[in-house]
């Protein structure tokens, strides 16, 4: 890589680090009359457009250098040049991991948006996380297997509630494979 190519990767990286810190300062924490509530912020819904090639490959390269400091789970100290400019950045532990899962969605070529665990969802947008069809939504929102809550005649959704009723039917699927390759290998079908 070039110092042309790599100064345009510093220079992703310190977007992304802005948006992150701007992200941690304005959305870490949201007043509530005199106390204070604690946000978590999560990889929330797709967005419309996807990164382009020269996105994906930078990500990928940033993604793999960035997974292993990240799952070592300590805050991280970034030194950014930009222009001739030296910039240092704190990262918190939980800002590093959610970095590196961004850079591991954009490298698969995925859009990515981040939104607050309790930000809600239009059926549309349930659904497309989800990756099922909106009548197949509303049937799960109808038989209340995902909470929501109506404003006129539409409904929202929790994108909290949304990701819990994914992480169990995640976690039934996971059942139901080792149950199936346990069958599998006690008929020698080589699983």
């Amino acid at each position: 890589m070039d110092a042309r190519e790599r100064s345009a990767e510093l220079f992703r990286m310190l977007r992304m680090l802005r948006m992150l810190r701007s992200l941690h300062s304005s959305a870490g924490t949201v007043r509530s009359g005199t106390s204070r509530e604690e946000r978590t912020v999560a990889i929330a819904v797709p967005t419309t457009l996807p990164p382009s090639r020269e996105d994906v490959e930078l990500a990928r390269a940033a993604g793999r250098r960035l997974a292993a400091l990240a799952r070592r789970g300590r805050p991280l100290t970034l030194q950014l040049r930009e222009a001739g400019r030296e910039e240092t950045v704190e990262l918190p532990a939980a800002a590093v991991k959610l970095l590196a899962a961004i850079l591991e969605e954009m490298a698969a070529g995925r859009a990515v948006a981040v939104a607050p665990r309790e930000a809600e969802l239009t059926t549309q947008q349930a659904a497309d996380f989800l990756n099922v069809s909106r009548p197949f939504l509303i049937r799960l929102l109808d038989e209340k297997k995902i909470p929501f809550r109506r404003v006129g005649a539409h409904r929202r959704i929790r994108f909290e509630d949304v990701a819990r009723y994914k992480e169990s039917i995640d976690a039934e699927r996971r059942k139901v494979l080792d149950a199936l390759a346990a069958e599998a290998q006690e008929l020698g079908l080589g699983y």
